[in-house]
């Protein structure tokens, strides 16, 4: 069914206000995310996308791209700088950004795995978004076999033991980072969990910041 000129200009102005929106909730997002690493005394090293491709960079990519590869913190993994104790022991932390968790709760559609038709993905009011704290110690997410499966709706707390190592990963609701003390009493939870599972490197903090102290 073709749209008339006006249907598209009414479509086109939620197109604007949804960018406008994704700016705001992007640079909370990193606000957020700038905050738990200084806490955890970590350095951001860079990040990827857990769902798409990268967004083509300058001068490159095809219009065979899909759309989600334009939109790719949808999904993603934002990493910090491995901690290199000795030549037998390395730390590593990352932060995984899941915006929507629509596609994961609906894998009983049997079309589950075509990302590109909105058909498969729950409703919004029925999905969630998430924030996914990992951190291992000679160990990491390509250890994992089908590291996916922590994205979704309600996954428990994922415990993964290597040879030399352990792999500790829980999910919260991004909304229980919405201040500074909600954000640290988050970060404490999984502290404490990482030390029960073995990780006790890792230390429990004592006064916040603000997460959001750099917005714009």
């Amino acid at each position: 069914m073709k749209n008339s000129k006006e249907d598209l200009e009414t479509i086109f102005l939620d197109v604007r206000k949804a960018y406008r929106l994704l700016f705001a909730y992007q640079s909370r997002v990193l606000d957020i995310i700038k905050f738990i690493g200084n806490e955890l005394n970590f350095t951001y090293q860079g990040g990827h996308p857990k769902y798409s491709d990268l967004t083509p960079r300058s001068g490159k990519g095809t219009l065979e791209n899909w759309a989600w590869d334009w939109l790719n913190i949808y999904c993603y993994g934002f990493n910090f700088k491995d901690k290199i104790i000795s030549e037998n022991e390395t730390f590593r932390f990352s932060a995984i950004l899941v915006s929507d968790t629509g596609f994961y709760d609906f894998e009983t559609n049997p079309n589950h795995q075509n990302k590109k038709k909105l058909i498969n993905y729950n409703e919004p009011n029925d999905s969630e978004t998430k924030l996914i704290l990992v951190y291992g110690k000679n160990g990491w997410v390509d250890d994992i076999k089908g590291f996916e499966k922590i994205y979704k709706k309600g996954a428990r707390p994922i415990v993964e033991v290597f040879e030399y190592g352990i792999l500790v990963a829980k999910s919260y609701p991004l909304s229980s980072f919405a201040d500074a003390d909600c954000a640290l009493d988050q970060i404490n939870d999984f502290v404490t969990y990482c030390i029960i599972n073995g990780l006790t490197e890792i230390k429990p903090l004592e006064a916040p910041s603000s997460p959001d102290s750099n917005s714009k």
